[in-house]
């Protein structure tokens, strides 16, 4: 009696843990598969976000170029009225 509830208790969980799998599928090449597009996502957004860190820094030195060859015309008036 007490043979057959320990095989029944094993039966038990091991219908808990199959994963339902098509006929004639493993279910390491649908693991590996997932695993790789899980990398892929990373991968692009990591990339994503380092071309956008490039254009921001492109941008701001940009600006910084710009304001130092052609300063605006409020900070000669104030240089002019404090000399």
């Amino acid at each position: 009696m007490v043979d057959r509830s320990i095989e029944r208790n094993e039966e038990l969980q091991k219908k808990k843990m199959t994963i339902p799998v098509p006929v004639g599928e493993e279910v390491g090449p649908k693991l590996v598969r997932f695993l790789y597009f899980i990398g892929a996502g990373f991968v692009c957004t990591a990339a994503i976000n380092k071309w956008r860190d490039l254009e921001r820094k492109a941008n701001i030195q940009k600006q910084q170029k710009e304001l130092l060859e052609n300063p605006s015309p409020n900070s000669h008036g104030v240089q002019n009225a404090v000399e």
